[in-house]
């Protein structure tokens, strides 16, 4: 009988779990670890892909002295959801391996039909204020509101700037996830 009763108790407790991991997963937006970036961009488009350090995998993104700006994500707010979100949540692992590495995570918005317009939304995650972790894998994230009237063919990017000293950093595995 109390076999019976903690199967039960076990069996609806996965239930819980499993409905709050699919509540979580069905928010997510975005996830990459660049491991399938390699290989369908031409060499001179990788450069800032790397095997030197990565957080899961064997690839991360890197910017240093040789390289400003990193590969850009860039797709239409269409591609993510039926309805547009009001807040986004973007997560990334970064590793700066000293004092020296200043490098912003940039999220911004613009519009495909006037490119010479100012972004409808830029905003940076400074990635030298964000820990003081110095050789190790550190989670960064931060929540993005979306302006008003943005249209599903408004383009989100997502890329890593190199804002100082030429000290590499290196970013793996980000995620942008619909906030609450």
């Amino acid at each position: 009988m109390r076999y019976a009763f903690f199967c039960l108790v076990a069996l609806c407790l996965a239930g819980c779990s499993s409905a709050t991991n699919q509540a979580e997963t069905a928010n997510i937006l975005l996830t990459n670890s660049f491991e399938t970036v390699s290989g369908w961009l031409p060499d001179d488009q990788t450069a800032t892909l790397t095997h030197e350090q990565a957080h899961s995998g064997r690839t991360a993104l890197k910017v240093d002295d040789a390289h400003e700006y990193s590969l850009t994500y860039s797709k239409p707010l269409e591609y993510f959801h039926l309805t547009l979100p009001v807040k986004l949540r973007v997560t990334a692992w970064v590793l700066r391996p000293s004092a020296q590495a200043y490098a912003s995570l940039v999220i911004s918005v613009t519009d495909p039909a006037a490119p010479s317009a100012p972004a409808l939304l830029w905003q940076d995650i400074k990635l030298n204020e964000a820990g003081n972790s110095y050789g190790k894998w550190e989670k960064v994230s931060q929540v993005v509101t979306l302006p008003v009237g943005l249209q599903n063919t408004h383009k989100l990017s997502l890329y890593l700037w190199r804002t100082g000293s030429g000290a590499a950093t290196y970013l793996d595995d980000i995620q942008v996830s619909r906030e609450p």
